[in-house]
């Protein structure tokens, strides 16, 4: 089943639609949060009231719309208005010692963690949020307030570094 279908059912109240969607996205939801909240538990917090404001506001959501991108651009929105209460300035680095709670996104980490040392925080996201949550260029830019050449540069310069690491190595 698309998205569409299961959106259509969360829009009619149906509990499975709602628990499929909830699976298929929270892993991705969690990791654009914990990208700027930076604390686990408050990451999880996040995705329950992300996933309950989805809900809440699934019929304003048109279905001409990128449903992945409207979800994370409330999870995005939440993780801000938490860091804003809490009267905390989002630093530009989105990864500020990830390695602190690995144990939350291990199965993201432990694939690159070894490549840490050759590329930068920045890299670090765009390449994680590409290949391990399928996200494209375009979306990561409309994400992180940059221009798509921007990521793919991003992107681009950390994959070479990893090359060159490899080959050296």
């Amino acid at each position: 089943m698309k998205d569409k279908e299961h959106i259509i059912g969360i829009k009619n109240k149906v509990e499975k639609s709602f628990d499929i969607i909830y699976n298929k996205y929270h892993k991705l939801v969690g990791y654009v949060i914990f990208t700027i909240v930076k604390n686990k538990q408050d990451t999880e917090d996040l995705i329950q009231d992300t996933f309950i404001k989805m809900y809440e506001s699934i019929d304003d959501f048109s279905m001409r719309d990128n449903f992945k991108y409207w979800l994370l651009q409330i999870a995005k929105n939440k993780a801000k208005d938490f860091l804003k209460k809490k009267k905390v300035i989002i630093n530009s680095d989105y990864i500020h010692s990830i390695s602190d709670e690995k144990e939350a996104y291990e199965d993201f980490d432990s694939i690159l963690d070894k490549y840490k040392k050759v590329i930068n925080e920045e890299e670090y996201l765009i390449i994680t949020l590409h290949l391990f949550h399928k996200m494209k260029f375009r979306e990561i830019a409309v994400l992180y307030e940059k221009t798509t050449s921007s990521v793919n540069n991003i992107y681009a310069r950390g994959i070479k570094k990893i090359k060159e690491y490899l080959k050296n190595d």
